[in-house]
This record gives C-alpha cells, structure tokens and sequence, in this order.
C-alpha cells in the first residue's frame, strides 16, 4: 500500500501556481522600476526613449511614489489572509498583481495614463469588478463563520459587492485628491501632461468619471456573484465548496 502511494505521489504532475507566478513577476518589475526611477533621479536622464522624464517633472516623482506604493500594495491579499484567514482565490489573486503593474509601471511610468485616455477607465472598471468579487466573498465567508448562513443570501452578497466597490473608489479618489493637494502629484490629471491646468466641468470629470466606471464596475461583481449563488454553479458557489467541501452540500444550500 504504501509502495502504490507512492508511485502515485511520485506520478501526479506539478500544477502551475498561476498566483504565485504573477506576484513573482509582479514584485520583480515594480522593484525595478523603483530602481531605476532612483537612476533617473540620479543620472539625469530617463535613458529609454519610450520614457521621457525629466528629473525636476512631478510626473518622475508621481511614477515614484506610485512604483513603491505598487510594491507594498501586492502584499494586500498576503495580509488579508494573514488577518482574516481567508485564502482568497487564485485567479482574483494574479489579476490583482497585474492589475498593480498595469496601474503603476504601465500607466504612469510608460504614461498610459496621457497617451490612451481609455487606460484609466479600463483600470477602474477592473478594479470595480474585483474589490466587488472580493467584498461578496468577505461577506459570505464571514456570515458563515458566524453559523449567519441564511443572511448570505444572493441578494446580500450583490449588495455587498456594490457597497464595497464604491467604498473603496470613494476613499481611493480621497487619496489621490490629498497626493494633489498636498504634494501636487497630478493623481487626477486636472493637468495635461504638458502641465496644462484643466478647470471647471473638465478639472471634475476625471473624479466623476471613475466613480461612475467603479459603479459599472462593481454592478458586473454584484451580478456574478448573484447568478452564481442563485444558479449554484460559478466562481462564488465553486469557491465557498472549495473553502468547505465537507459541509458543501448543507451551507450552500442555506447559502442559495
């Protein structure tokens, strides 16, 4: 018996840690691009052509900032679980880590945000959709550790998904609003990447526009989550089964 166990273990191949992978890739390219941000600071020139910094540019100290705040924020979903003991899926994990580079090294130090006006919409609706997908999971799981099964309803775990999304958007277009404030970072691009200062309607619309792109956003998490209690199949219902595969049948019941 043992023998056979063995020759099973020794025959079952590795699978891919796909999060693994992207934190990996994710933490690598964001100390780099500290490192060599410090470089600019440091040389005087940015080196690359597809990246034109001057060191005296808030933009150069914006990237900075961004790039390092990047870094400990793919800690995040590390820390949750360290503080919740939910182990969060996979999937959501890796799009979170690129979703990081995409919204530091890609959006401002290769100035996605000014050259594809569309970059940061795209990123706030994927935000939306994943700080949804994430409050519904912290809902349902805590309401279950609480023996709460049956205030997890498809229902509460939409609104949840709403309600988080936009209390993060909320606080997040607060922090960009003080980095302007305080330390004239352009977070909310009121200047054009020639320093140009937006005023009026068009100095809001960038705040606005988010927020109205985190509410699509979050509204996609609330429906997923929603069909996927209701209809007892998709990403929430397979990994609350996941999570507790030997009381599946009993608290998805309850949950649905």
């Amino acid at each position: 018996m043992t023998n056979y166990a063995a020759s099973l273990k020794t025959s079952e191949k590795p699978t891919l840690n796909i999060e693994r992978l992207a934190y990996n890739f994710a933490m690598a390219i964001s100390c780099l691009s500290v490192i060599y941000i410090m470089a600019i600071y440091i040389a005087g020139y940015s080196g690359l052509p597809v990246i034109q910094m001057n060191p005296a540019s808030p933009k150069l100290r914006l990237s900075l900032i961004q790039c390092i705040l990047g870094t400990v924020a793919l800690k995040i979903p590390i820390l949750i679980k360290k503080l919740t003991r939910i182990e969060l899926p996979k999937t959501l994990c890796a799009c979170y880590y690129l979703f990081i580079l995409c919204a530091t090294v890609l959006g401002e130090v290769f100035s996605l945000y000014y050259k594809l006006p569309i970059w940061d919409s795209i990123l706030h609706f994927g935000s939306g959709v994943m700080i949804g997908m994430l409050g519904s999971i912290l809902l349902v799981v805590f309401l279950k550790s609480k023996n709460c099964e049956k205030l997890a309803s498809p229902t509460f775990a939409a609104i949840a998904a709403v309600c988080f999304a936009l209390c993060i958007g909320a606080f997040w277009e607060i922090y960009e609003f003080a980095g302007d404030s305080i330390l004239g970072l352009n977070m909310q691009k009121f200047l054009l990447e020639d320093g140009t200062a937006l005023a009026g309607k068009a100095a809001l619309l960038d705040t606005m526009k988010d927020l109205i792109v985190d509410t699509c956003g979050a509204l996609v998490a609330a429906a997923s989550a929603y069909l996927s209690l209701k209809r007892k199949n998709g990403w929430l219902y397979s990994y609350l089964a996941a999570e507790e595969p030997e009381c599946e049948a009993q608290t998805l019941k309850n949950v649905a």
